[in-house]
């Protein structure tokens, strides 16, 4: 059974201002963790404690998961990417507010993954999960399944860059 320590990385930090995200919570047989960009889903676990989940989140939970159509031929592995970290270009390695005073900043990257990109920080606790495989997305907005030994869920794609003066005419053309 995977340990519940390891996946409270993927509820909200503690400065998420949605307090209900910070911590797991059961629903329906079920113990999820998610910070609102990743959803973890495993079996009930018992020492969680039982507190009340706002609608929106049962909605969401709901919504996807009663959406889901598995396609076995789409599963793949995930690879993960190293995390590197960029100097501060406004500090120089002084520290400044741009920085949160840590002289760096985490150069997050895209993956792309079937028809999406996700960002190497998500792929890599998603990787990291035993056993883990992602079902291939065949589009760019919608939330990405992935399951491992003891449990599944979703992750939200980057949003795909639009070029929205590229994209719209001036008046009189």
């Amino acid at each position: 059974m995977i340990d519940i320590e390891y996946l409270r990385n993927f509820c909200a930090t503690p400065d998420d201002p949605r307090s209900y995200l910070h911590e797991p919570f059961n629903y329906y047989g079920h113990t999820y963790c998610t910070d609102g960009d990743v959803m973890v889903r495993i079996a009930k676990d018992d020492r969680i404690k039982k507190r009340c989940l706002k609608k929106k989140v049962r909605d969401v939970i709901k919504k996807l998961f009663s959406g889901l159509v598995v396609d076995e031929s789409r599963f793949t592995v995930i690879s993960t990417l190293p995390i590197r970290h960029k100097i501060c270009k406004y500090c120089d390695r002084e520290g400044c507010e741009k920085c949160d005073n840590l002289v760096y900043f985490l150069d997050l990257r895209r993956v792309h993954i079937g028809a999406a990109d996700i960002s190497n920080e998500y792929a890599n606790k998603i990787a990291a999960l035993p056993n883990c495989q992602v079902m291939l997305p065949t589009e760019n907005d919608k939330p990405i399944y992935f399951r491992f030994d003891g449990g599944d869920g979703f992750l939200m794609p980057m949003i795909p860059f639009i070029d929205t003066f590229a994209n719209t005419k001036k008046e009189g053309e």
